[in-house]
């Protein structure tokens, strides 16, 4: 007998791109367990994590890599489940977060031992390197009176190693029973459906379905906005690092590599693009569109406009239009990524430039 899968609703964009528009409409929902407020959960493409280890497990396995990709992966999961750094994922999974992990680590490894790789040197930085290389050609004087067994050859402790040679089915086994651990955590109450946000990133997502447990289906928003606000989002009111806005020119290239690599899928059955302002231009045409992919058409909205309220979000756009001291820059924008500017032209709706405030999205 079939066992009825459950749902996950994920969303996720080029940063900050609107993509929790998404989510506070399909709140408004009822009996959808929403975890996307909580944290991004990225541990399945992040560097480092399930994806790399595929690589290096996998795809181009050797003594350094088994070793060194499982060693960075414990790092992560030792820095997002320390109290000062970073506790939601171990918050979501009630503690149990590095347990799950330390249990992945060990489904995909033979065994470990102690010892010391060159990459451990490199890690250590150039002086601890330059130190080390005096004290073995000290300790290489020393050696013709002192027994090496009494003195260690080098500065670096042995730290934890692995060696594992799973195969690509082995593989995949362990980390749908890591995500299902975790995912069992997430929705201790059960739900049909559950909302994460950012599981994947925009692109290849076929390759990260592949982690997924089997009771699982996934339908994925991939949201994206005007440019013209995403530069001036980032430059001229968050002053953010994460997308360069130092020039327009620099701007688009970045902007341009990083959609072409998302339109390399060609997959589209399992996401759904959405422009975010589209959720307030064309708020009933694109609302129905997404319940339809969701196969939401029979459940129930009691909060509907409550939660994502487009009224207000509308002063989230043409936001370039308040800067007027960034007209060259939106100009050259405009003209560059002209086909990726949103048309406001057939929309009788505009912001409020006068009392309107940039809410969250």
């Amino acid at each position: 007998m079939d066992i009825e899968k459950k749902l996950i609703i994920t969303t996720t964009g080029f940063y900050n791109t609107g993509s929790s528009a998404i989510t506070h409409m399909l709140s408004e929902f009822d009996g959808i367990d929403n975890k996307s407020g909580v944290y991004e959960m990225r541990f399945i493409y992040d560097p480092d994590c399930i994806s790399d280890l595929e690589y290096n497990l996998i795809e181009n396995p050797h003594r350094h890599n088994t070793s060194y990709s499982l060693v960075r992966f414990k790092k992560y999961i030792d820095f997002n489940s320390n109290n000062l750094t970073n506790h939601h994922y171990e918050k979501l999974c009630e503690g149990n977060f590095r347990k799950i992990s330390y249990d992945y680590i060990n489904d995909l490894s033979d065994f470990s031992y102690l010892g010391a790789s060159h990459i451990d040197v490199y890690e250590r930085g150039k002086l601890f390197w330059i130190i080390n290389r005096v004290y073995k050609k000290v300790i290489n004087s020393i050696w013709n009176y002192i027994p090496p067994r009494f003195i260690p050859g080098t500065l670096m402790k042995p730290q934890i190693q692995y060696a594992g040679t799973p195969n690509i089915d082995k593989f995949l086994q362990a980390t749908k029973k890591y995500v299902s651990r975790i995912l069992s955590y997430m929705n201790k109450s059960n739900s049909s459906i559950i909302m994460l946000d950012q599981i994947f990133p925009p692109t290849n997502i076929d390759r990260y379905l592949r982690y997924i447990p089997d009771n699982y289906n996934v339908k994925t928003f991939i949201v994206d906005r005007d440019p013209r606000d995403l530069f001036i989002l980032c430059k001229y009111v968050e002053n953010t690092q994460v997308i360069p806005c130092q020039t327009p020119e620099i701007f688009c290239d970045w902007f341009l590599w990083t959609r072409m690599q998302s339109l390399k899928q060609e997959n589209s059955s399992n996401f759904m693009r959405i422009q975010f302002e589209d959720l307030i231009y064309k708020y009933d045409e694109t609302r129905d569109a997404i319940v339809s992919y969701c196969g939401f058409n029979d459940k129930s909205c009691s909060k509907m406009k409550q939660i994502f309220r487009p009224q207000l979000s509308i002063n989230n756009t043409q936001v370039w239009k308040r800067f007027p001291e960034s007209t060259k820059e939106i100009e050259y924008i405009s003209e560059r990524l002209k086909d990726f500017c949103y048309d406001y032209s057939t929309s009788h709706l505009s912001p409020d430039f006068v009392n309107g405030k940039l809410f969250e999205c």
